[in-house]
Order: C-alpha cells, then structure tokens, then sequence
C-alpha cells in the first residue's frame, strides 16, 4: 500500500568546492575577511559533512516517515513523498520511501548574496528490527508504528539513493557561478541505546556507521570528483537526541565520530567531531560543539600533512584553512 503526499522540508547538503594546506571547526565568528572561491578540499569536506547530518536526519527515531519528510520549515519547500511500509515474518519491518523535491534558497554575505537552487530525487530503503522480547514491528498509515520501549533497542540498516540538480547563481543580476550534479550511493546502520528516561522526556544514543559513494560533477570538468566516504571502524558516529512526548524533538548532539574520504590516489580527509549540538528548525547549523578537519596525502599515512577549521554563522559555513585563507562551503538546509 502506498501513500502520496506533500511536505515541507529543509534538506542539507554542502557543495561546489583543489587541495591546499588549511584547523578544528568553531561555533561563530565575526570580522571575518571575505571568502575565496571554493576549492576541492571544501567540496570533498563538504561531502562528508552532508553524508554526516544526513545519517543523524534520517528519520528512523522519528513519527514521522523513514526519512522524517514532514514538518514545518523556515521557507516553503514542497516534496511530493510515497511511502510503503511492509510487515516481515520475523518482526521486523521494511520501509520504502521516495521524494522528489525542488527548492529554493540564498545564503552568503549581503555583498556577495547567491541563489541556490535545487531538484532531488531520493529513494531510502530501511529495515527496522527490535529484540523479540519487545514484540513485533507494526505499520501504521505506511509509517513504522514503534513505542519509546522499542526504540531503546532499535536497529536499522538503510539503503540511500540519491541524485541532486544544482544550479547557484548571483542574487544581484542572476549571473550562473556553477552548476553541478550529484549522486549518493549509500549503506547506513544504526543501534539504538536508551541513555535516560526521565518523565516524558526520553533520550536515546544512536551509533552508527555509514558507507557511502559519492559523485559530482562540476561545471567545466571532465571527470566527476568521486569519493568513498566512512566512519573510521574505532569512531562510528555517536548521536543523542532527546525527545518528548509532546513536542517531538529538543536537543541533538553529534557526541563523537569521525568520517574519512578516500578515492584511489586522492588525499585522504578525516572530519572529527566532538559535542555537536545542532540548531532544531531548518538549518542544522551547530550552536555549540567542534569539527577538526585533517588532510593526509594518503589513507595508509598516520600523520596530517595539514589541517582546518569550518566556521558556521547567520550567512552559512566558511572553511578556514592554516595559512587564514577562507572560502564558502554551499549548504543544503535540514529538518530535525
């Protein structure tokens, strides 16, 4: 059975970004010099960092559907949404869900404004799974059916599928600046633990590991800047949400974790991260917390060659690299 709908919804993503030297990622900053033009490195990290929030958003621990699609956003963003949701014989369930999405936003500083616009299409398939002392798995409207008990001891295995149209361009004349494509291949797991309960406030930690492709092809280049992009086996992804009954989520925070890119003789970047806690809403922009970001000239080296800092504020994330040189990093907005 599948169901059709519309939804509001804020998505994220970095993009359009050559290696060069480059520090940890701090929360603000002010009296900043204006940015250069993107280079690789922002685009590779800007990769990881997409792959990251993407896996938090997924949707799993939510009402909502298996990729959390519905709910209110800061700019109208219509997605045409299926859903189908089916009963295994051993309990468990398996979700399938489609968007197809076209959106609209400007980011940058007032001098320098842009316009991002965007067309996605993205196919997820999750499997849910609980302990059999908690009972079986249910659908409900074609959405998983899952209590505050179950989702203590959840697991899920997704399969993520995903190709994005962009086109940015300068808000003062319309000028194109890029235009570019992306595709996702993707395996992503999560175990869920309860870390504490109190009244109708439960918080619950998510480790997870995700295994994924990605592509893109930029404007004026011949070949797509592809890399394979992983949580480190020792750092899978630590995440704490809490949530209440009544108002749904209150607080996310990426505890731990790091993610390398690699692609056969490509340089090798590790995103770190420590105590992240994101914004709720639609940006997903951290309010606190950091990012360490380290370049190795390849995946078997031990030691960094150089290292940067991601800076996010009001006008969007700007990757500062060793020497002081900055540049724009273009994000996709999200809904947690």
């Amino acid at each position: 059975m599948k169901r059709s709908a519309y939804a509001s919804l804020a998505i994220l993503s970095l993009g359009l970004m050559l290696f060069s030297p480059a520090c940890g990622t701090d929360v603000g900053n002010s009296g900043r010099p204006i940015a250069q033009e993107s280079t690789e490195l922002a685009a590779v990290a800007g990769m990881q960092h997409d792959e990251v929030i993407s896996s938090v958003n997924d949707g799993s621990d939510s009402d909502a559907t298996a990729m959390a699609l519905l709910g209110p956003s800061h700019e109208p963003r219509l997605a045409e949404v299926t859903s189908d949701c089916t009963p295994n014989a051993n309990g468990s369930i398996a979700v399938k869900t489609t968007k197809v999405l076209a959106q609209e936003t400007d980011f940058g500083r007032p001098s320098q404004r842009k316009v991002q616009k965007d067309s996605l299409n993205t196919s997820l398939d999750t499997t849910y799974s609980v302990p059999g002392t908690l009972g079986v798995l249910s659908c409900i409207n074609n959405r998983p059916s899952i209590s505050w008990a179950q989702l203590a001891e959840l697991k899920t295995v997704a399969k993520l599928d995903k190709e994005r149209k962009r086109t940015v361009s300068l808000k003062a004349d319309g000028s194109i600046l890029s235009e570019s494509q992306l595709t996702v291949d993707s395996t992503r797991t999560v175990q869920y633990a309860k870390v504490a309960a109190p009244l109708d406030v439960l918080t619950v930690r998510r480790t997870s590991t995700l295994d994924s492709t990605v592509s893109l092809l930029r404007q004026n280049k011949d070949e797509p800047l592809t890399r394979s992009v992983k949580t480190l086996d020792a750092e899978p992804l630590i995440v704490e949400k809490a949530r209440s009954r009544g108002a749904g989520v209150t607080r996310v925070e990426i505890v731990s974790g790091a993610v390398a890119s690699t692609h056969n003789e490509a340089k090798m970047v590790v995103l770190r991260y420590k105590n992240l806690v994101l914004s709720l809403g639609s940006s997903c922009h951290p309010s606190s917390g950091s990012i360490q970001g380290e370049v190795f000239a390849s995946s078997t080296d031990t030691k960094a060659e150089s290292s940067f800092t991601v800076v996010f504020d009001s006008d969007g994330a700007t990757l500062i690299r060793d020497d002081g040189t900055e540049e724009d990093m273009e994000l996709e907005s999200c809904q947690l």
